[in-house]
């Protein structure tokens, strides 16, 4: 080869190394600049919206949320439009699920638990998205939202059973880093609220006809089946501070008329002292659907409660 021709092929290697080395570094400082605006505006998220969990119109609470909502879906898909091909509407979490289960590194049984915590964080965002979000009773504690979503009637395995939604918004989470030789190798968001008992009443028309008796009850202590405590994490458009809990209970008592729902926990102290206590109460007007029906029969405790003890509000 002429020692020209050889000086531009070296020289044309140079500018294409120099062009890739130059585009390697763009996209790194524009992932650096995504991953800092989302900081930025989840902490904007957070400021805007923490005073709505305490408000005690549940109508404008709802309203509410809904408007925090748009706002800040409308907020990602700007930050989007500046990083084209960059932006993932699928979380660190399952992004990090397709990725092990394309690699092979990762269980049957694990993958369909995290598909599962997936779906969950899926139908949850729906109900925002699709205007659905209405809570069938909503409380609010220490600045922290408990809403009911709903209880439905669905088969668990061949058994019919009730499922009860709750999302909670505004509990207080943090981020847990491991590490090996001074280095992150992995982080989880760790959710400082932690529910403890449920525990359903019923009262109705007894079997000598007597209306406005107590009829049982069930449930007992324990956490919900399924807890989704970051589901930012599985779908980034959704909005921080949120967590998600499922319990099943079996169908109630077939002349139920209404239902006493209480859901306890606590909330982790960030001063080191002892955990705040809560208890969550929902009083609501039995559903058709949700009694036992045909050969069903109620599998809670069926007992005689005197007046005092009926009494909830004297409860310690």
């Amino acid at each position: 080869m002429k020692p020209v021709i050889k000086v531009l092929v070296i020289g044309g290697a140079l500018v294409v190394l120099a062009i890739l080395a130059f585009n390697s570094h763009q996209d790194e400082v524009n992932h650096l600049d995504l991953k800092a605006k989302l900081a930025q505006l989840h902490a904007e998220y957070v400021e805007r919206a923490s005073y709505t969990y305490a408000l005690g119109d549940t109508d404008r609470w709802r309203d509410e949320l809904a408007s925090q909502t748009r706002w800040y879906q409308a907020q990602i898909d700007n930050i989007s439009n500046q990083h084209p091909g960059m932006y993932h509407q699928d979380g660190p979490l399952k992004l990090a699920l397709d990725a092990a289960k394309k690699a092979g590194v990762i269980s049957q049984d694990q993958a369909a638990l995290r598909e599962h915590y997936y779906k969950m964080a899926k139908s949850f965002y729906d109900l925002l998205e699709d205007g659905q979000y209405r809570p069938i009773s909503s409380s609010t504690m220490y600045g922290v939202r408990f809403d009911l979503l709903g209880i439905k009637r669905v088969k668990q395995g061949t058994q019919d059973r009730l499922r009860i939604d709750m999302a909670v918004w505004g509990a207080p989470r943090h981020e847990s880093i491991a590490t090996e030789n001074g280095q992150a190798t992995s982080g989880k968001m760790i959710l400082d609220l932690s529910f403890n008992a449920l525990d359903a009443q019923y009262v109705g028309t007894n079997a000598k006809g007597k209306k406005d008796q107590y009829l049982g009850h069930q449930g007992g202590p324990g956490g919900p089946e399924s807890l989704l405590d970051y589901p930012d994490g599985w779908i980034r458009q959704f909005p921080p501070q949120a967590a998600y809990a499922v319990w099943y209970i079996d169908p109630m008592p077939a002349n139920a008329q209404t239902a006493t729902l209480e859901i306890d926990g606590e909330i982790k102290s960030q001063t080191g002292d002892p955990p705040l206590p809560f208890a969550i109460k929902s009083q609501l007007d039995v559903q058709p659907d949700w009694r036992v029906q045909g050969a069903e029969i109620f599998t809670g405790q069926a007992e005689v409660m005197s007046a005092k003890e009926l009494d909830r509000s004297q409860k310690k």
